[in-house]
């Protein structure tokens, strides 16, 4: 019984490591995210659905993982953060 209980604690220690190290970032579609003064920050922020564009810079900042490309539309958005990362130029939303 003994020897049932350790395995099922060092089970248990792996399973909540494994989950720590996880990225609790929600997931989104694979894709550039898109940005537009009209856009909704509900959505999801891709740019293959123009009901899914993010409304600020911020939302796409905060959904965007390693690699991702964020294109923003001509407009405003002066309430945002910026992150460490690289930036691209291309084409607009």
């Amino acid at each position: 019984m003994k020897r049932t209980t350790l395995i099922t604690i060092a089970i248990l220690m792996a399973t909540i490591f494994t989950l720590s190290q996880l990225s609790l970032k929600p997931a989104h579609a694979a894709g550039p995210l898109c940005v537009r003064p009209t856009g909704n920050d509900g959505g999801s922020c891709t740019c293959t659905d123009t009901f899914q564009y993010c409304r600020s810079v911020q939302r796409a900042i905060n959904l965007a993982t390693t690699g991702d490309t964020i294109r923003v539309a001509e407009g405003w958005d002066t309430n945002f953060i910026a992150r460490e990362t690289a930036t691209t130029k291309g084409d607009q939303p």
